[in-house]
């Protein structure tokens, strides 16, 4: 097509569309005059504004006209599906499930909203709803790896491990540099006990996105399962360097060290602690490492706070789990 057929097909494009009166105070972006007076605007020329400033990050602007035109009764499911992304990456996940459900009953047939829809609803712990939500996704578009991937992770929290690898391994087989997919089969196979091929699987996963936190924390946990704890240790240091606020990185260090340098392990857990690691678990840890320094008093009290047991192997004289 050439540039005057185009143009005119832009022309006739526009021609008969639904206009909102929107004022000057709820959207202030455009050229305008400085006048206090109502304009109006096309409906596609505030979409395609909208999602403008969405695709170029300024997700201010961006939310400001998804707010404008969801006021003026849009129909759009864009915008609905859009503006729910902002929201749940916000935090406010009930606001962001209430929009993307709006979204998926303007457009039923869009696999891409069930995806969103199940992350939402599983940062909500609904996972039985996350659940229903991945497998529809996975049902109108079965050629994406992401909800593959995801659903696996709920099978992984409810122990259905062999079905986690088979969806895993098909992400995998969808899109083989998927980082997140090797990093989750990692899991899997640890828990299967198939320890070396975990460790490829979770390597493969570093090699293919080197600043993923979770694969080191993974690999680290495998590491440690194969006795390599000074590998483990070089492993989860590197995390840490990638980023210091990464509180399980902190975690797993102190198991570590907690026999052979108890006062850097307590040192580690509460820095895990401060970066707001699991305050049960991580008291449980550093209460741990008080008994085995002969520290009872203050051992026991922070075993008390996490809730933990007390355990005493009488031949080895150490407290245990």
């Amino acid at each position: 097509m050439d540039q005057s057929s185009k143009k005119e097909e832009s022309k006739q494009s526009l021609t008969g569309l639904n206009t909102f009166t929107v004022s000057l105070e709820e959207i202030k972006d455009k050229n305008l005059d400085s006048t206090n007076e109502s304009i109006k605007y096309s409906k596609k020329e505030l979409i395609n504004q909208a999602l403008k400033f969405h695709s170029e990050g300024n997700l201010r602007k961006a939310e400001k006209y998804y707010k404008s035109l969801i006021k003026n009764k849009c129909n759009d499911s864009r915008i609905f599906a859009n503006y729910g992304t902002i929201l749940k990456n916000m935090g406010e996940l009930k606001q962001a499930e209430l929009l993307t459900r709006e979204a998926i009953r303007i457009k039923p047939k869009f696999a891409i909203n069930y995806y969103n829809l199940g992350n939402i609803l599983k940062e909500l712990d609904k996972l039985e709803e996350a659940e229903k939500a991945y497998k529809k996704s996975i049902e109108i578009e079965p050629r994406d790896s992401r909800p593959y991937n995801n659903l696996a992770s709920i099978l992984i929290t409810i122990n259905n491990f062999e079905e986690a690898e088979r969806l895993t391994r098909k992400a995998i087989k969808l899109q083989p540099n998927y980082a997140m997919a090797y990093c989750n089969l990692g899991n899997i196979l640890r828990r299967f006990g198939s320890l070396k091929e975990a460790e490829i699987s979770t390597r493969k996963a570093i090699e293919l996105k080197h600043n993923y936190l979770e694969a080191y924390s993974t690999l680290s946990y495998i590491l440690i399962d194969l006795g390599k704890n000074e590998e483990a240790e070089f492993i989860i240091r590197k995390a840490i360097s990638l980023n210091p606020k990464y509180a399980e990185a902190y975690f797993i260090l102190g198991i570590l060290l907690e026999y052979n340098s108890p006062d850097a392990a307590i040192l580690s857990y509460e820095k895990a602690l401060e970066l707001k690691m699991d305050y049960d678990l991580c008291s449980y840890k550093i209460g741990k490492a008080l008994l085995n320094k002969g520290q009872y008093i203050e051992g026991i009290r922070k075993l008390k706070e996490s809730r933990g047991s007390i355990v005493f192997d009488i031949n080895k004289g150490v407290f245990i789990n």
